[in-house]
């Protein structure tokens, strides 16, 4: 089970520029985790799309893949897990950057990906998306 709750409750404008207009693509096969966690992102400002597969989050990609700004996605799961749909989101023109989440240790996450242990609180998973878009769009380290 993941615990998140809202922490610091800090204004995410102060976090993550531009984060009034980003929007996740989540992707957690754990209905109530995938809520908790929506709420949680849009609490700070986001704007959430949730999935409950990696098949799933693929076809809601395909659809909308320019109003992506990122996807956050547990690495196992049915039919399609955070891996496979990393690598295909890989060969997007203009591929979003991933954050993987995972109760399991990073065991197979290459280290040059983005990568949170569950449980986290919702201000450490703002700050890993924050980190992953720093690193994709303005060129920072991996974290």
């Amino acid at each position: 089970m993941v615990l998140i709750h809202d922490g610091a409750n800090t204004p995410i404008e102060t976090r993550v520029e531009g984060a009034m207009t980003a929007t996740i693509l989540l992707v957690d096969d754990e209905e109530m985790l995938r809520h908790v966690m929506t709420r949680a992102l849009e609490a700070y400002g986001f704007r959430v799309i949730a999935a409950a597969d990696g098949q799933a989050a693929w076809e809601l990609l395909q659809a909308n893949g320019e109003a992506i700004t990122a996807i956050v996605t547990d690495v196992r799961m049915p039919r399609m897990d955070g891996q496979e749909l990393a690598k295909r989101v890989a060969t997007l023109p203009n591929a979003p950057p991933l954050l993987f989440i995972s109760g399991y240790p990073r065991g197979s996450i290459p280290y040059d990906q983005p990568f949170l242990s569950k449980p986290f609180e919702a201000d450490q998973l703002v700050d890993s998306i924050a980190a992953a878009l720093k690193r994709a769009y303005v060129g920072g380290q991996p974290s």
